[in-house]
């Protein structure tokens, strides 16, 4: 059986980023980046396990994503209308109908 992550899980560590007791201990800003960054590996590897089992049959978008955090790239990519993963790149035709609307 699946384990999905239960948004109890995702707040394991309850804080007030406006605390500054919180934002100046160390080791509580430690142990929460290290809860987080877990939680979000936790969170892809559920996710892959998801979109690995769509079979991307009722069709696509196509849509302007940014490829990197810095958002200072995007590419244009065909979208799963279900999954909502990147399946590919649109046809010159799709492209250009895409750059129309």
């Amino acid at each position: 059986m699946e384990h999905f992550i239960e948004e109890s899980e995702i707040n394991k560590t309850s804080s007030d980023l406006n605390n500054p007791e919180d934002l100046a201990d160390k080791e509580f800003i430690s142990k929460r980046v290290s809860e987080i960054k877990n939680t979000i590996q936790e969170l892809y590897k559920e996710l892959d396990e998801i979109t690995s089992k769509c079979n991307h049959s009722d069709g696509h978008d196509i849509r302007l994503i940014t490829t990197d955090r810095n958002k200072n790239s995007s590419s244009l990519l065909r979208i799963c209308k279900i999954c909502k993963s990147p399946i590919g790149y649109p046809s010159k035709e799709e492209a250009d109908e895409w750059q129309k609307s």
